[in-house]
C-alpha cells in the first residue's frame, strides 16, 4: 500500500509541476498583455475604389438568428457592387428553411445555398459555400454575429494596409455576459482569447490564431489551400496551423469588434468546451509535427501554436490531478486522521497554495473580464462560475482530450442561439 501512496504522490507531483509551468505562462502573458498591449491601431482610411471585392459567408443550421446576421451585413457601409452574400444553409428542420426562402425571396442580395449532404460539417458547408464565391476576400460569420455597418470597412482597410495578409481576425464582444453563470464562464473562456492571448500574439509574436467567425481571408490563400479541412472538429484551429506551415501571415484586429453570444445552457457549453478541447488536442496531433519542423513557419507561429495547445491541457491535468487526489484519501482511510495539528496546517496551507500557483488561467479569465467591463460583481460571480460549473466542465475537456488522443468520434451538436 505504500508503494501505491509513493506512485500516487509521485504521479501528482508531477503533474502539479506541469499545471505550475502552464499557469506561469498564463500569469505572465496576462501581465505582459494588460501591461503593454493595450494601444489602440492607427485608424485607417481606403477610398471605394481601393477596397477589395469581399463575399459574406454565413453558416447556419435551423438557425433563425442567422437572418439577423445577414440583415447586418446587407447593412454594411460598404460599396454594394463589391459586395456578395452567401448563406450555406445546412437546415433539416422545414419550418426554418421555408422562413429563409421567404427571407430570400424579399431580399434577393442574399443567396441561399443548399447541399444535398452534411459531410464535414461547418467545414463542408463552407467549402460548398466556396464554390459560389466571387469575391477577392472572404468574410466568414456564424449565424449569431452581428456587426455594425463599418465593420466590414474597418476589416478590409487592415487587409488593403498590408496585403502579403492572408488573413485578419475581429475581436468577439460577448452581449450575453450577465444572463447567467453559464454565459459568464463561456464569455470569461473567450475574453482570455480576445484580451489576453491573440493581443500578445499579435503584439510580441507577430501572428495571429483564426476563431471561426468575423474574420477576413484572402480567396486566393483558401484556394491555395485546398479549402477548408472536413475531417475536424474545430477548423478555424486547423486553417491557422496550415497557414503558419505554409508560411502564410495572419494577423488581428482590436479595434474592430464584432456582438456575438455563448452557449446560455450548461449542456451546450460543456459540449461546445468538449469539441473545442477535442479539435485543438486533434489538430495539434496531426499538424503540430509538421509545423515544428517547417522552415517556413515563423518562431512566434511555433510559440503561440504550442500555448494554444496547451490552453486545454491545463484542465486536463488539474481533472487528473483531483482524481488522484480523491483515490490518494480512499487509500489512506481514517486511520490517519489522528495527524497533528502541525501536520494539518502544513497540509492545508500546501493545498492553498497548489490552488493559488495553479489558478493562471482564472487569473487571465478575471483580467479579461475587467477588461471587457463586466467589473467587480461579474469577476466575483465568474470565480464562483469557475469552482462550479468550471469543475464539472473539467470532466468534459477531459472526455474530448482522451477521445482525440485515442481517434475516438465525437458529436458535433450545434448550440441553441437566441439572437437578439
Amino acid at each position: 500500500m505504500s508503494m501505491l501512496n509513493t506512485i500516487i504522490d509521485g504521479t501528482a507531483n508531477v503533474l502539479f509541476s506541469l499545471v505550475t509551468v502552464i499557469s506561469i505562462i498564463y500569469f505572465i502573458t496576462t501581465l505582459v498583455s494588460v501591461l503593454a498591449c493595450r494601444r489602440k491601431t492607427p485608424a485607417l482610411s481606403v477610398p471605394d475604389e481601393a477596397l477589395p471585392t469581399v463575399t459574406v459567408q454565413i453558416t447556419s443550421r435551423n438557425e433563425l438568428v442567422a437572418l439577423d446576421c445577414a440583415r447586418c451585413c446587407m447593412a454594411f457601409d460598404y460599396p454594394q457592387d463589391k459586395l456578395q452574400i452567401l448563406l450555406g444553409d445546412d437546415s433539416n428542420n422545414p419550418n426554418v428553411m421555408q422562413e429563409i426562402d421567404h427571407f430570400a425571396e424579399n431580399n434577393p442580395r442574399v443567396k441561399v445555398l443548399r447541399r444535398t449532404n452534411r459531410i464535414g460539417f461547418k467545414s463542408g458547408n463552407l467549402n460548398h459555400v466556396n464554390e459560389y464565391t466571387t469575391g477577392d476576400y472572404i468574410l466568414v460569420m456564424d449565424s449569431d454575429f452581428l456587426p455594425e455597418p463599418d465593420f466590414l470597412r474597418k476589416l478590409a482597410e487592415h487587409a488593403v494596409a498590408d496585403p502579403e495578409l492572408a488573413a485578419v481576425q475581429a475581436r468577439w464582444n460577448i452581449t450575453d455576459v450577465h444572463e447567467s453563470l453559464t454565459t459568464l464562464l463561456g464569455s470569461g473562456i473567450i475574453n482570455v482569447t480576445h484580451f489576453i492571448m491573440l493581443p500578445f500574439f499579435n503584439r510580441f509574436l507577430k501572428t495571429c490564431f483564426l476563431c471561426g467567425s468575423a474574420m477576413l481571408i484572402k480567396r486566393q490563400a483558401m484556394v491555395e489551400m485546398n479549402g477548408w479541412e472536413t475531417c475536424t472538429m474545430i477548423e478555424d484551429v486547423d486553417l491557422s496551423f496550415r497557414f503558419f506551415i505554409n508560411g502564410y501571415r495572419l494577423a488581428y484586429c482590436p479595434d474592430v469588434i464584432c456582438d456575438c453570444e455563448v452557449p446560455h445552457t450548461a449542456r451546450d457549453l460543456f459540449r461546445q468546451q468538449k469539441r473545442w478541447a477535442y479539435g485543438v488536442v486533434e489538430t495539434a496531433i496531426k499538424r503540430g509535427r509538421a509545423l515544428y519542423f517547417s522552415r517556413k513557419a515563423t518562431l512566434g507561429n511555433k510559440i503561440a501554436a504550442t500555448i494554444v495547445s496547451s490552453g486545454y491541457a491545463v484542465s486536463f491535468l488539474v481533472f487528473i490531478s483531483t482524481m488522484l487526489g480523491f483515490l490518494h484519501m480512499l487509500i489512506l482511510g481514517a486511520g490517519h486522521m489522528d495527524a497533528s495539528l502541525q501536520t494539518s496546517v502544513q497540509g492545508t496551507a500546501g493545498g492553498i497554495w497548489r490552488i493559488v500557483i495553479s489558478c493562471g488561467a482564472l487569473v487571465a479569465t478575471i483580467c479579461a473580464g475587467f477588461s471587457s467591463g463586466f467589473g467587480k460583481r461579474g469577476a466575483l460571480k465568474l470565480i464562483v462560475a469557475s469552482y462550479t460549473l468550471g469543475f464539472v466542465m473539467l470532466f468534459h475537456v477531459s472526455n474530448g482530450i482522451f477521445r482525440a488522443v485515442l481517434h475516438l468520434p465525437i458529436d458535433w451538436v450545434p448550440p441553441e442561439k437566441h439572437g437578439r
